[in-house]
Parts: structure tokens; C-alpha cells; sequence
């Protein structure tokens, strides 16, 4: 049990535990990581197809302090590696999602301050019908030495109530066990009116800011599915952009069969619309198994991030 959260404070939706890195292809683009509170030579991209996964491809900068990635990388992700172990922890490492900013480069504005409010809604989706099944809202807050560390001593709390504050919590929407400093869902729901900006106070030994950030919108994503004997087939189609997206199987257990990740060409985005598909012998052989398809806005910026994110489990024939 969880020392520091509340009785009942726990959430019901899960996400992918991990996925296989992608092959790079031949073109690349630049990576512009902005980081000049950090040392350079910690500064690590997590470069996956078109979802973040911990097991991406993890790039160190070049001679000349550079970064690339393969031209069909739909998502980047800077952090800091200040544990010195070459793999990416969001959990404890500051990072960034980065902005495709042209069709030929990345950018992405690595600060000490970390504070995003992501909202996941999870619906179920079976023989052509939607069922509802959560929609919640956590804050990830913490702030960072110049060596990527957590930096202590410093509060991050909701204006209007100084009793709600980010702390070690279990993982928000993780069921991999795991500690995070953030305001959990069963903190806010009672404090945040959807909809509206999310006033908060961070509080150090010698300053005190106020900072604001907006409540993410639903991605409102619609889902639509199809088989045949040799692909399942699933299509979505958002009211905002889909900046990334991963399709996956599970089984019963939680332990993830196959992904999109594993096979790039499995799942493509082009605006609000996504298109995906997973062989047909991998559903129909798979008894027990939930297919997951995870779609996201993601509005990073320097300090302050939002991230819309729909979940969608999927019933299969």
C-alpha cells in the first residue's frame, strides 16, 4: 500500500508496460534539444515510432553536441539522464516532449521546472457499441537541480487549496508498480472543474510563483473496427490532433503480446486520424486478451505541459 495517498486513491485505467524499438531508416531529422540549465553531456532523445515507450531507442548528441532521428519517428522525447544508466525514467529524470516544428526538425525545450496535466478517458468499445468507462485528470509536478535530480525542499500545490499538493505517489494510470511526485486523480476530481485553468503555487525555501495551467480538452476520438482473415483492423478519428498513438495486445496478465512499436508500418497518423492494423492470427489466437489502442494530444512547452489522451479497449472477435 501507498504510505503517502489517500484511502481509495487509485486509479482504473492502465497503459502499455513496454514495447520493442523501432529499425531507423536512412533519412533523419534534427533534434534542437534547449536545455542550457543541464549539462550537455546528459541530455539523452528517446526516439519511438509513433508512441514513447521505455524501451525506445535512447540517442546520445554527437561530436559536435547534435542529435537525429529516423525521418519517420512520429515521437521524441529529451530528458536528462542524471542517473547515468542510459535509459528513460519519467518518473524521476526531468524531459519533454518534443514539437515536430517542420517537416525536417524537432524541437524541444528542456527545463528544470515539470508540470503537466494529463486527463486520460477510457471508453470500451464491443460490437460496434462505446461504453463509457473513466475520465480523469492527474498532475505531474516537480522541479529539478542543473544535475537532473529532484530538487528538494520545493511545494507544488493547488492555489485554492494549499492541503492538495504533489507528493510520491503510486504511478497515476500505471499498473506497473512505481512512485511518482503528482497530485493523483482522487485529489482533483472534487477541486478542478473540467474546463477550467488549474491554478497552482510553487514554494521554495527563498520564492514563491504562481503559475497556471489548462485543463486538457477530450480528444473526443471515435473508433471504428473491421476483419478479415489475415488483419484486424482498427481506424480513429479525433477533434484534435494526434500527435501520437500506439495499438497493443495483452493478455490476461497485463503483459504485452504485441505492439505497434514492434512493427512501425502497422499504424500510421495523418491530422485527427489514425489507421492501424494487427494480424489476424494474433487476435483470433489469443484467448482472454484485450487490444488497447492509446491516442494523445500532447502540448508540451517550456515548464508546463497537457496532455489529452483516450484509451480505447477493444473488444475482438
Amino acid at each position: 500500500m501507498n504510505a503517502n495517498a489517500r484511502p481509495g486513491c487509485q486509479s482504473a485505467v492502465f497503459v502499455l508496460f513496454a514495447a520493442a524499438c523501432a529499425t531507423p531508416d536512412k533519412d533523419a531529422n534534427s533534434i534542437v534539444i534547449e536545455h542550457t540549465d543541464f549539462e550537455p553531456s546528459n541530455v539523452r532523445a528517446l526516439i519511438g515510432s509513433n508512441w514513447p515507450t521505455a524501451s525506445g531507442s535512447v540517442v546520445s548528441p554527437d561530436s559536435q553536441g547534435n542529435f537525429s532521428a529516423p525521418g519517420r519517428a512520429r515521437s521524441v522525447v529529451a530528458f536528462v539522464d542524471a542517473d547515468g544508466d542510459g535509459a528513460f525514467d519519467r518518473t524521476h529524470e526531468p524531459m519533454v516532449h518534443c514539437r515536430l516544428e517542420s517537416a525536417r526538425r524537432w524541437r524541444c525545450p528542456l527545463t528544470r521546472m515539470r508540470i503537466a496535466a494529463h486527463r486520460v478517458v477510457v471508453k470500451r468499445f464491443a460490437d460496434g457499441r462505446v461504453a463509457p468507462v473513466g475520465d480523469q485528470l492527474a498532475i505531474y509536478a516537480q522541479r529539478f537541480l542543473p544535475v537532473g535530480s529532484p530538487e528538494s525542499g520545493v511545494r507544488i500545490c493547488l492555489r485554492n487549496d494549499r492541503d492538495v499538493c504533489a507528493a510520491n505517489v503510486a504511478t497515476p494510470f500505471d499498473a506497473v508498480a512505481g512512485m511518482e511526485q503528482a497530485i493523483p486523480p482522487c485529489q482533483l476530481e472534487s477541486k478542478v472543474k473540467k474546463g477550467d485553468p488549474i491554478a497552482l503555487t510553487v514554494t521554495s525555501q527563498d520564492a514563491s510563483e504562481l503559475l497556471e495551467i489548462r485543463y486538457p480538452p477530450d480528444l473526443e476520438l471515435e473508433v471504428t473496427t473491421a476483419s478479415d482473415a489475415s488483419q484486424y483492423h482498427v481506424k480513429g478519428l479525433a477533434q484534435l490532433p494526434i500527435t501520437q498513438a500506439i495499438l497493443w495486445l495483452g493478455d490476461s496478465q497485463g503483459q504485452v503480446l504485441w505492439s505497434s512499436e514492434q512493427s512501425p508500418r502497422s499504424l500510421s497518423i495523418e491530422g485527427r486520424s489514425l489507421d492501424a492494423t494487427i494480424p489476424g492470427e494474433r487476435v483470433s489466437n489469443c484467448d482472454g486478451c484485450k487490444l488497447m489502442l492509446q491516442a494523445a494530444h500532447v502540448d508540451d512547452g517550456p515548464n508546463i505541459g497537457s496532455y489529452s489522451e483516450t484509451r480505447f479497449i477493444i473488444s475482438t472477435p
